[in-house]
């Protein structure tokens, strides 16, 4: 099993005429539409209270227009209001809330190890006669829904570490006998606030907006037997070399990449070795962040404006058939051993 057709096949035969599957779907779906509506609505209702404050000087110059600015102001107030208690006494009931909807629909595509079967059967055949052993999907928490950060999203970028959380979905494994982990961290929106200059007419003013970022990522940790305590806090990150920093004899890695050791330590120069260095330049599209070690060696990656959801999770944005459902858990399959062969031929060196 280890084509798209054979993971597709295999899936749709699970679970075709399954009615529980079914209806878990169109719950789930249903709550993503309604939080999707929310969030609109909210965004909506803020606007429109941009709006009237950027516009009241104008609506305030009679009795007429102060009566017509305190009516939207009112619409306004009092759907604020009833789009709170909606989320509150609703939405987030337990028993009819987003997060439950989604674990009831994963215990259905868990049960009997399926989806950590599908996982294990199809990684395996892929890497075929390799050094990897004891391979594992371990569905410590399966979702999809987004972490929030607000701030400076540059500084953000910036001062990214990882993984943000290893108590969610990870595969587990043995390199030449040497215990390793891969997560895919949960996307992140990063919700940045800014001013903007407006001006209509004779009137202008300041308001404030919001862009909005999607930062996805992943790790490989491995409990390397090769390096020890000593090569703590060894680690290269996007960025140029400083005259300071190690500089490696790739004039191209040097200009991409940043290692955080003085000229002369020679742990850098044992952990950067050439064939590693190689092994990033040779990447295409390259969206490795960092490589080092701290208590593990880890391998970090990231790309912006698109969702990668964690490994053995699957995104539902609308009612789906069972061929559908099949589809996309099949290319999640495909798409996260990509994630994880990527990291593989980098850890493979240190291993």
């Amino acid at each position: 099993m280890n084509n798209f057709n054979d993971i597709f096949n295999d899936i749709f035969n699970k679970f075709e005429g399954n009615k529980k599957l079914k209806k878990a779907i169109r719950k789930l779906s249903f709550h993503k539409i309604v939080s999707k509506i929310v969030f609109i609505s909210s965004i909506t209702i803020a606007v429109i209270f941009g709006l009237i404050s950027f516009f009241s000087r104008e609506f305030l110059r009679n009795d007429k227009d102060s009566l017509i600015f305190l009516l939207v102001f009112s619409i306004s107030s009092v759907l604020v209001v009833l789009w709170t208690l909606f989320y509150i006494f609703v939405y987030r009931k337990k028993e009819f809330g987003l997060r439950n909807s989604e674990r009831n629909l994963y215990k259905i595509l868990y049960k009997d190890n399926y989806i950590q079967n599908l996982y294990k059967y199809y990684f395996t055949e892929k890497l075929g006669k390799s050094n990897i052993t004891d391979l594992k999907l371990n569905a410590l928490k399966p979702t999809t829904m987004h972490e929030k950060r607000y701030g400076v999203y540059g500084d953000y970028y910036s001062l990214l570490n990882f993984p943000q959380n290893i108590e969610q979905n990870r595969l587990e494994f043995k390199i030449n006998d040497q215990k390793a982990l891969f997560i895919i961290n949960s996307p992140i929106i990063v919700f940045q606030g800014r001013s903007m200059w407006l001006s209509y007419f004779a009137i202008s003013s300041i308001i404030e907006a919001v862009d909005i970022e999607y930062v996805s990522s992943n790790t490989m940790l491995l409990q390397s037997k090769n390096f020890d305590a000593s090569f703590k806090g060894v680690n290269a990150r996007k960025g140029k070399a400083g005259k300071d920093n190690y500089q490696s004899e790739s004039v191209e890695f040097n200009k991409n990449y940043r290692v955080n050791t003085s000229a002369t330590d020679i742990r850098a120069a044992k952990f950067f070795s050439p064939k590693v260095i190689d092994a990033i330049l040779n990447e295409k599209q390259s969206d490795l962040l960092a490589l080092g070690f701290e208590k593990e060696l880890y391998i970090d990656r990231v790309q912006t404006g698109k969702s990668f959801y964690p490994i053995g999770t699957f995104e539902f944005t609308k009612n789906i058939t069972i061929e559908e459902l099949s589809k996309r858990i099949a290319k999640k399959i495909e798409s996260d051993y990509k994630m994880f062969e990527k990291s593989l031929k980098i850890l493979d060196l240190f291993a």
